[in-house]
């Protein structure tokens, strides 16, 4: 299949809606300033092309990127962007389809797994689809989709939209300005001329004009309402049957499985009603489970005709371009965590297990953290320490804490407290925060260690002054109210009790008591 077939099937409607609502306005409006309606429709069409070849420029996609707040790729989003462009490139070229060589990629900060294609050579990326948790052939996908929309004039077609949309409202505002300005003078000019001397009927007949200049201008605003809806509805119409168009292009390209995956992983949707003025208006995309089946349909239309093209060998390089092999450990790490926060915990303690048998240190210690907390689990520090352990060689800080919290939370043993204090002193030495709010509260109580109120009293302010109220706070608190290492100070203490139950602190309810009994 080359690109003029894929073309032809993927004729841009909207584009051509927008030109006509927009031309028809426009040659009302251009036809009730000249003489003839001849001069008036090339005078349209001039303003329109005008319009249009602006929208072609360079200063467009600037524009688009500095409104969103779109950066430049930095080195590793680039190096990945890229990596999978030239994928996409390379299986396009299979098909025939032509990719323009100006396209330039932006990163958007903002939440979320999405890209948009701008102007006429822009795609920004979402930061969420670019993290590691999300396959090459899944981002592929997105990106195919998103130089579909560039190659099928979709870009186009929401530019020629926009521009009329922000015409008519520009010419509403420049019409009622005027209706107003034209009412209030003619209404002095009526009202002065008819008074007889009367300035309550001459203010009468002021009002009264003021109106009807006011009502004309009403009446025209509403007649561009009326285009400006139409116009609105019309292009979310084509827009949701471009998106078909895109991930047709897309699946076309070899990237059906990456979209579909990537379907599955937006967030679930409500049922929708079709024909709720908020779809009809509102709505950029057709419902996800649509677009799947779309899809779906395409890749077996590919399959039945042979325009996949693909042998044997192809779809074996396929199939390892989703094993985590092509992953480095940190990035399987990173695709671990991820699975892991947002439930998906069988799969994030795979790829957490592979990552660690590649030796990557922060997967030990999330792998710890699981067992030591239960997180998709049972409870096993036996285990939690085994995995822990690994940590100390790499001097991962966190690491090393969690082996100390494991180690600390073992009863009936005095070594393990010895043992503990030694991890947390280690933790506190690599950077560690958390680490010396818990070796304050060792030496506070004891617990490892022999008591030592003045170093207590200085490793929980250190960790305060690194914001940690919710471990540190209660206990430094304790020693401002008590005199514990340092002189008493019950004003300090209290606004230390304060910032700690703001901050959900350890000991909540003892710090509230605390507090409203010294208060």
């Amino acid at each position: 299949m080359n690109q003029k077939s894929i073309r032809f099937k993927n004729c841009n409607w909207g584009f051509w809606f927008a030109l006509a609502i927009n031309y028809s306005w426009l040659l009302f409006l251009c036809t009730a300033f000249v003489e003839t309606a001849a001069i008036g429709a090339v005078l349209a069409f001039a303003v329109l092309a005008g319009l249009y070849l602006l929208a072609l420029t360079p200063f467009v996609d600037w524009y688009y990127t500095w409104i969103i707040n779109a950066r430049k790729p930095d080195g590793i989003e680039s190096e990945r962007i890229q990596r999978i462009w030239k994928k996409v490139c390379e299986n396009a070229a299979s098909k025939g389809i032509r990719v323009p060589g100006n396209i330039e990629f932006f990163v958007s900060d903002a939440e979320g797994i999405n890209a948009y294609a701008a102007g006429s050579r822009t795609i920004v990326v979402h930061r969420d689809l670019l993290a590691n948790y999300m396959y090459d052939d899944e981002i592929g996908g997105v990106l195919a989709h998103e130089l579909a929309h560039h190659i099928n004039g979709d870009t186009a077609a929401l530019m020629m939209s926009l521009q009329g949309t922000l015409a008519v409202s520009v010419i509403r505002w420049v019409y009622m300005a005027f209706c107003w300005c034209l009412g209030t003078f003619m209404g002095l000019v009526f009202g002065t001329m008819f008074s007889d001397g009367n300035v309550e009927n001459g203010f009468g007949i002021f009002r009264l004009t003021k109106y009807l200049f006011s009502l004309i201008g009403k009446v025209f605003d509403f007649f561009l309402a009326v285009i400006a809806l139409i116009e609105t509805i019309g292009i979310r119409f084509f827009g949701r049957k471009s998106e078909f168009a895109a991930d047709r292009l897309s699946t076309l390209i070899g990237f059906g499985n990456g979209l579909i995956d990537t379907f599955n992983k937006f967030p679930h949707e409500q049922k929708i009603n079709k024909l709720s003025m908020e779809y009809i208006l509102y709505s950029t995309h057709p419902p996800t489970d649509e677009r799947i089946a779309a899809v779906e349909m395409t890749m077996q239309e590919m399959q039945n005709t042979g325009m996949d093209g693909k042998t044997q060998a192809q779809d074996n390089r396929d199939n390892e371009d989703r094993t985590e092999k092509s992953y480095s450990s940190l990035e399987l790490y990173e695709m671990g965590v991820y699975c892991v926060n947002h439930g998906r915990i069988k799969e994030g303690l795979d790829k957490l297990m592979q990552s660690a048998a590649e030796g990557e240190a922060k997967a030990y210690t999330e792998l710890g953290r699981c067992y030591l907390e239960g997180i998709g689990v049972a409870v096993d520090k036996k285990k939690a320490a085994a995995y822990l352990k690994k940590t100390i060689p790499y001097n991962e800080p966190e690491g090393i804490y969690l082996l100390a919290e494991c180690y600390s939370s073992i009863k009936g043993n005095p070594e393990y407290g010895a043992v503990s204090v030694k991890l947390y002193d280690k933790a506190v030495r690599l950077g560690f925060v958390e680490a010396k709010a818990k070796l304050g509260i060792c030496y506070l109580e004891g617990k490892g260690t022999e008591r030592n109120e003045r170093a207590a009293f200085q490793y929980l302010y250190d960790a305060v002054e690194k914001k940690c109220y919710h471990t540190a706070g209660y206990p430094l608190a304790k020693c401002y109210i008590y005199g514990i290492g340092t002189d008493t100070d019950t004003e300090a203490g209290l606004k230390l009790l304060k910032q700690a139950i703001e901050a959900d602190c350890d000991n909540l309810e003892e710090a509230k008591a605390l507090f409203a009994k010294k208060q």
